[in-house]
């Protein structure tokens, strides 16, 4: 059996193994396993994991490729076979002679410990029966012979498909993958342009190991996908990175990755970007990059220069890719294109930061708006205020004592002793950067011993200072160590930078819109699910002021079998009136005004809980306090969640969302077990824990 380049890499847990084990022990069902048998000619379609040394031609010229199951099987033979895999043992999984369980044990002194890998090897079996028989222990002996039955005889279901070319397999690979861990957009595009001679996931992979990329850090995949899809067809929405042809991919591929290099260069030299960590969103390369593409340059036109860089600030002080951000993309590129024919066109977009905002900021969280204050900070090309050298903010420097560090101004061990609270400590305005020499000199001492100590030595500190935002006002509070009033200070001096490249308060000529983005958002969710549901008949409906069209009776009749089958299988969306819109919401019964939403778009369904009553503030306060909880709510749901402040917006968004190429009708049930079964789970688990910030 092969593994299909497709695929993900193996990532169980050693945990979920043992879960697995124990599922077989008591005859459980552990889903079927799904083959499709192909040709030898499928060989560079194969995805070896090399430490388990299989033979790279299969017996009888034929592969069969794991469409269903990679995981699951992997993680048995690991078990059963006690191997080693990326650097993980798997032999010490065990079986508990006196528990009868599988387990991992907490101590290697704890007795009657059965490596699963020795049921399977017949002579550490046969010597483990032997052994118990011989010490009087025929139960023990008995309940590991049990054991292994129950392996052995366990009933499996395989399904092989043979005759089936690949575009057949990546089909049903895309279906029957849609439920549990499912596939990235990535992944779905990966296998619809793979070909033997052009492999997406490996093309990135070489990109990503060229030595200037190595230094500014790896760029995601998904946005190769977005700047193919941009320079191949002008929009990078779901449905046209899914439509991605292979030939047209390798068309464009030098050009594309040769604007991303482009890109990176003009964030790095003009933005402050100095590494992929700082980056506000990576979604901002495919955008640059096709200014590069379209205009077939090698630099930016001094006559485009100032609208690009405030394009950048305010969409990164704005959050604006922080929801609907591929059809912000596309209207973005549309803008990339406008510009490079008439230069005065602009695009800002509103940004409504306070110096709160940024108080609350930690260097853990909010990485949008953080990483936008670390690239300003990058600008003011930071200097050490010992010796007034530049901080080298790259991977560059030969040693490591130059290297850039981020230094806590008011020392982190010393908080309590400060009476400042520690997450105030890990504010973003008490963080500098400084080089690695530096921070060890400094560490563990007051701003007042340091800085009068520097003082001393060098005529130029609050000029040095003002490199990182500290202004006369912030020097001072530091000299008092009065931490409240020096973030205070430099806090302003830093929104104060944020409002001038934002160009608050300017009258900018922009590109007009008729609906501004939250209306924009609704609209075209909206004609997603009419593009889907659409009955292109001339037959009208006139009710009230309203006018009815086709279409809107196609998604009442959806949403009223939705709220059948929630009748019938104890669902969430019971005892409400079926809609004409493309969701349907529920009251999450909390004192907030919270709801549960579903929510059919022509590519993707989702469930969420929307935070969006009329006090925007509580709203904050509201997804802060569970985004603070977000690995136990995550750990109790059972998967990853998309978590949306949506800052600068009355709302904010938790979300669990599923892809599809198109909405087909004849999927619907399989629609209504998705939401259905989402909403089971996240409705009494976000109004638990929504309780909870009421008793708080």
């Amino acid at each position: 059996m092969r593994i299909p380049r497709f695929q993900r890499s193996y990532v169980w847990e050693r945990s979920k193994i043992v879960k697995l084990l124990n599922s077989i022990y008591h005859e459980f069902p552990i889903g079927s396993f799904f083959l499709w048998e192909a040709d030898v000619e499928m060989e560079g379609f194969c995805r070896d994991i090399t430490e388990f040394g299989f033979p790279a031609k299969p017996s009888g010229n034929k592969f069969s490729f794991i469409l269903d199951g990679q995981q699951r099987i992997t993680s048995l033979y690991v078990a059963l076979k006690g191997k080693k895999l990326s650097g993980v043992d798997y032999s010490n999984i065990c079986f508990n002679l006196d528990k009868k369980v599988f387990k991992i044990p907490t101590l290697t002194t704890e007795p009657n410990n059965i490596p699963a890998w020795k049921l399977f090897n017949y002579a550490e079996f046969q010597s483990l029966l032997i052994e118990y028989a011989s010490a009087g222990e025929k139960e023990k002996a008995q309940t590991l012979s049990e054991c292994k039955t129950f392996f052995d005889s366990y009933p499996v279901s395989i399904i092989v498909s043979k005759n089936m070319n690949l575009a057949e397999v990546v089909t049903i690979f895309e279906r029957i993958n849609q439920g549990g861990k499912r596939l990235s957009l990535f992944d779905l595009v990966h296998a619809s342009v793979w070909s033997q001679d052009f492999d997406l996931r490996d093309k990135i992979s070489e990109f990503n190991h060229e030595k200037a990329i190595q230094i500014f850090g790896k760029v995601d995949n998904e946005i190769f996908i977005q700047s193919l899809v941009l320079n191949i067809s002008k929009d990078c929405v779901k449905r046209h990175q899914l439509a991605l042809k292979n030939e047209d991919c390798k068309a464009v591929w030098p050009r594309t990755t040769e604007c991303i290099r482009l890109a990176i260069d003009f964030l790095k030299t003009q933005l402050g970007v100095q590494g992929v960590e700082i980056i506000p969103y990576q979604n901002i390369i495919p955008i640059i990059q096709y200014y590069f593409y379209i205009t077939n340059e090698g630099a930016i036109r001094p006559e485009h220069k100032k609208a690009l860089v405030d394009w950048f600030w305010s969409l990164t002080f704005s959050t604006r890719y922080s929801s609907s951000t591929l059809t912000k993309m596309k209207n973005d590129a549309m803008w990339i294109e406008k510009l490079v024919k008439d230069p005065g066109v602009t695009r800002v977009f509103t940004v409504k930061l306070l110096l709160d905002d940024l108080k609350r900021i930690r260097m853990g969280n909010r990485p949008v708006i953080k990483n936008g204050v670390l690239c300003l900070m990058a600008l003011q090309k930071p200097v050490d205020f010992d010796n007034g050298n530049i901080v080298t903010l790259d991977k560059t420097n030969a040693s490591r004592q130059n290297s850039k560090e981020n230094h806590h101004f008011f020392p982190y061990s010393l908080a309590g002793k400060m009476g400042v609270k520690q997450e105030e400590i890990n504010s973003l305005l008490n963080f500098a950067f400084i080089s690695k020499h530096l921070n060890l000199a400094i560490s563990n001492k007051y701003p007042s011993n340091y800085l009068q100590g520097y003082a001393a030595e060098n005529a130029d500190l609050e000029t040095h200072l003002q490199s990182h935002f500290i202004s006369p006002a912030a020097y001072q509070a530091a000299l008092k160590d009065d931490f409240q009033a020096f973030i205070t200070a430099r806090g302003g001096e830093i929104l104060e930078a944020i409002n001038r490249v934002c160009r608050v308060n300017d009258d900018v000529k922009t590109l007009n819109s008729n609906i501004d983005e939250d209306e924009e958002e609704i609209m075209l969710d909206g004609v997603q699910y009419e593009e889907a549901l659409e009955d292109k008949g001339p037959a009208k409906v006139q009710t009230g002021t309203r006018e009815i069209l086709p279409r809107h009776l196609k998604r009442k009749a959806f949403w009223t079998e939705f709220i059948k089958y929630n009748e019938e299988h104890d669902g969430v969306f019971v005892n409400i009136s079926p809609v004409i819109e493309g969701w349907i919401s529920k009251s999450l019964k909390t004192p907030y005004g919270i709801g549960i939403t579903a929510v059919v778009g022509f590519e993707y369904d989702r469930v969420e809980i929307y935070i969006g009553s009329q006090d925007s503030e509580r709203n904050k306060r509201i997804f802060d306090f569970l985004y603070d909880r977000r690995a136990e709510i995550e750990s109790e749901y059972g998967r990853q969640l998309v978590w949306e402040r949506l800052t600068g917006q009355k709302g904010s968004r938790i979300k669990d969302e599923r892809l599809y190429k198109t909405f087909e009708m004849e999927d619907k049930t399989e629609i209504f077990e998705f939401m259905n079964s989402a909403a089971q789970k996240m409705f009494p688990l976000f109004r638990k824990y929504i309780l909870e910030y009421n008793e708080a």
